[in-house]
C-alpha cells in the first residue's frame, strides 16, 4: 500500500498516488485541444471531448460544454475565439 503524505489516504499503487497528489497540488496537466479547459487525468479529458462532438460540436464550432460531467473545469485559455475571465476587484 502507499500512503498520501498530507491526507493518509491509502492506495494501491506508486501511480495511483501520483495521480491522487494532483488533488493537493491543483494541477491539471490534460488540456482539451478544442477549447482549452484543463483536467486532471487523461481519462477525463477524452470524456469532456466526447463531449463537443456528442452535442454537435466539434472542432470547437457549437456544442459541447466547457465543463467535464465531473467538473473538472479551467476555463480561461487564451488561444482561440474563447475570452479570458478575470477576477472582479474587491
Amino acid at each position: 500500500m502507499y500512503c498520501c503524505g498530507i491526507c493518509s489516504k491509502q492506495l494501491s499503487s506508486n501511480s495511483s498516488l501520483d495521480r491522487h497528489m494532483l488533488v493537493h497540488s491543483g494541477e491539471r496537466p490534460f488540456r482539451c485541444h478544442i477549447c482549452g479547459t484543463h483536467f486532471t487525468t487523461n481519462g477525463n479529458m477524452h470524456r469532456h471531448i466526447r463531449g463537443h462532438y456528442r452535442n454537435g460540436g466539434g472542432g470547437g464550432t457549437g456544442g459541447g460544454s466547457p465543463t467535464s460531467d465531473t467538473g473538472d473545469s479551467d476555463i480561461g485559455s487564451d488561444e482561440g475565439p474563447h475570452l479570458t475571465l478575470q477576477e472582479a476587484p474587491r
